[in-house]
């Protein structure tokens, strides 16, 4: 076996010192080193108004259908809470009800969501999955989301769509944070 020299040494030495900061910025910048990336809940945290809440059916024949004023009413909030909590209550002057609560996780630019269980036929009222995500604008005002859905009962809208009772549909949701 070869004795390794004083100079051998000292070029490892000075490689290592080299490289080893390099191979730890690398190891930072990729992410690999943080546990959650994305947004602060802090930026996010709010109460939120709906100003767009449409089901688009996707055979184009048919007319996009607005659920604002009608299932979706002004005295609907949407709540964002620090601690990965989210409500949807109505409010009146001196009432509050919860129409359901959920949790979720930030995901870059997006808050993915999951609605509870005992909430599911509220849910089912607007048209809401289990679970979905809504897109985060840069300063976290405005919350976003083009939801697709199979097998929706267009019928329970209006009477209107009499007889269409699984219809591929895409949710646009939008709302923006009133405080």
């Amino acid at each position: 076996m070869p004795v390794l020299g004083l100079s051998h040494l000292i070029q490892t030495f000075m490689i290592t010192r080299i490289f080893a900061p390099l191979v730890l910025l690398a190891f930072l910048v990729s992410g690999c080193a943080s546990t959650k990336s994305g947004i602060d809940p802090q930026v996010i945290t709010g109460d939120y108004t709906f100003t767009s809440f449409t089901v688009r059916p996707e055979p184009a024949a048919l007319d996009a259908f607005s659920l604002l004023g009608n299932r979706v009413s002004d005295d609907l909030v949407f709540r964002v809470f620090e601690n990965n909590r989210l409500t949807l209550e109505r409010r009146n002057d001196d009432t509050t009800e919860l129409v359901w609560e959920g949790e979720y996780e930030v995901d870059g630019r997006s808050i993915k969501i999951e609605i509870a269980d005992d909430f599911r036929d509220q849910r089912r009222r607007l048209f809401m999955p289990e679970r979905f995500r809504l897109d985060v604008n840069r300063d976290g005002d405005a919350l976003t989301s083009d939801i697709s859905r199979d097998g929706v009962d267009m019928s329970k809208l209006s009477d209107d769509y009499e007889g269409l009772d699984d219809v591929p549909v895409t949710l646009e949701i939008r709302l923006a944070r009133v405080r």
